[in-house]
């Protein structure tokens, strides 16, 4: 299967200008000074003036003349394209990366990758985003009497505030998710106040939505407003009740935050733990309704789960013969130097003294940032 880069409008001007040209003007060229489809001829082998970066001058392509108004014009007039120095199929790559990364494209990416500017590149991810923009938000989420959204999350280093352990440092996102669109609008808040929140529902939302959010109390007198306001007490370790829930929105605002921090996060794990999980320190057998929930856990896109194959079996037996460490233990010890994973996280304090004798380049095994072992919430 070829590469979508592989296209000759990602890496050929001439083809870029052609396939620009076959989208702005399907039937034909048209003057954007004066409207005129006829008479219009391409001008053939022009050059700009001689510059120091280009001695004989540069190859303009695309150009065009109106023999009406003596204009002359390319296909980038008009478009997020115009007065732009960088070249077309350089925009081409900067859109198809910005349109299929799933987490966007930073300007420092669009720099790596494109070979441009920093400068450039922030300037060509902010005219693209705003070209994507849905012009004033027309059309209101929950508009067919759908379910919407509703969170705030918090992200970053407010500049100016000092840090803390809670959230108050930290930048302020409420957003908006429309389950029926799939859709998602994220606005930066001052605070998170009834007065500052209400507005910004009441402009992006139908009067015949339905609303859902979580217990927070600025939530609760703007939520009359609609058709429904449906609350999942999280406090109570409530997160679903039938179609009740903020789970969409949680998913979108997590995703944002781990693609700017580190780009795409992966979690690796033994089969083996899909079984030890369940144990939970000797409690009572889950309940079903608990076991699925755990079980489409391990099946999320972020996870991956590795079988116990024959050459891991066999490096858990060195581990274990050289390590004195359990033959359980050992299958996830193995599994990561087996995949050449540098961290191990566990709450076992017998593998935690571990760290840094198994494998080579040693393993580094430390305890995760996470609640206790055993406190899912099950």
């Amino acid at each position: 299967m070829a590469s979508a880069f592989s296209n000759s409008r990602f890496h050929d001007e001439a083809a870029a200008f052609k396939a620009l040209e076959a989208i702005i003007w399907p039937e034909g060229p048209t003057c954007p000074h004066c409207g005129a489809v006829d008479r219009i001829n391409r001008l053939e082998n022009q050059k700009t003036k001689a510059s120091k970066k280009h001695p004989e001058g540069k190859h303009i392509h695309g150009l065009w003349k109106c023999y009406h108004c003596r204009g002359k014009f390319t296909v980038r007039k008009g478009t997020v394209f115009e007065d732009s120095p960088l070249e077309l199929h350089l925009w081409f790559q900067a859109a198809f990366l910005m349109c299929s990364s799933k987490k966007g494209v930073s300007a420092n990416q669009l720099h790596r990758t494109l070979g441009c500017t920093l400068k450039t590149a922030w300037f060509v991810g902010h005219r693209l985003r705003e070209a994507m923009r849905d012009g004033g938000f027309a059309v209101p989420f929950g508009s067919t009497g759908g379910m919407v959204e509703v969170d705030e999350t918090y992200i970053g280093h407010q500049k100016g505030k000092p840090k803390k352990r809670a959230f108050h440092h930290k930048m302020k996102v409420l957003t908006l998710v429309d389950r029926e669109t799939r859709q998602a609008r994220s606005v930066v808040v001052e605070n998170i106040r009834p007065a500052t929140i209400a507005p910004i529902l009441r402009q992006n939302m139908a009067r015949e939505a339905r609303l859902m959010t979580d217990e927070a109390g600025h939530y609760l007198h703007i939520g009359r407003e609609f058709a429904d306001h449906e609350i999942v007490r999280h406090g109570q370790e409530e997160y679903v009740r039938g179609e009740a829930h903020t789970n969409t929105m949680l998913n979108c605002a997590r995703a944002r935050s781990k693609g700017r921090r580190t780009g795409e996060v992966l979690i690796v794990t033994s089969a083996l733990t899909i079984a030890e999980v369940l144990w939970l320190k000797g409690g009572p057998k889950l309940p079903q309704e608990k076991l699925t929930v755990l079980r489409k856990f391990f099946r999320r896109s972020f996870i991956r789960v590795v079988n116990v194959t024959r050459t891991i079996s066999e490096d858990a037996q060195d581990v274990v013969w050289n390590n004195n460490i359990k033959p359980k233990d050992a299958i996830h010890v193995a599994t990561a130097i087996n995949l050449k994973i540098g961290v191990l996280e566990t709450f076992d304090g017998h593998l935690l003294g571990q760290t840094g004798t198994i494998g080579s380049p040693p393993l580094i095994i430390r305890k995760p940032i996470a609640p206790k072992q055993g406190d899912l919430g099950l």
